[in-house]
């Protein structure tokens, strides 16, 4: 494989601003999801629609999702800093 090697500052760089990019659209999707459940939410509340409430009910399913997988990645990038290994390592990947 075509890694960087650790020592060098100029590959830190692009990495650390992928990261960042990476971070930024969770941050985004988390946002709009949550506007999404309350703006349904409110909806519901005030039309009195069972339908907006059912919309609201799949919103807030996909909410508790993707925080399930976020803190699932948190916890994966964890573990892998505290035994040293990197975080593209997949369990169950067949690695040669």
């Amino acid at each position: 494989m075509n890694r960087p090697s650790a020592g060098d500052p100029m590959a830190a760089a692009p990495s650390e601003a992928l990261r960042r990019q990476v971070l930024a659209r969770r941050r985004l999707a988390l946002i709009a999801l949550m506007l999404l459940a309350i703006g349904t939410l409110v909806g519901a509340v005030l039309t009195g629609s069972y339908v907006l409430l059912a919309i609201t009910l799949a919103c807030d399913v996909m909410l508790a999702v993707y925080i399930a997988v976020l803190l699932q990645i948190k916890r994966h990038q964890a573990e892998s800093r505290y035994l040293g290994t990197r975080g593209d390592d997949r369990v169950g990947a067949v690695t040669s």
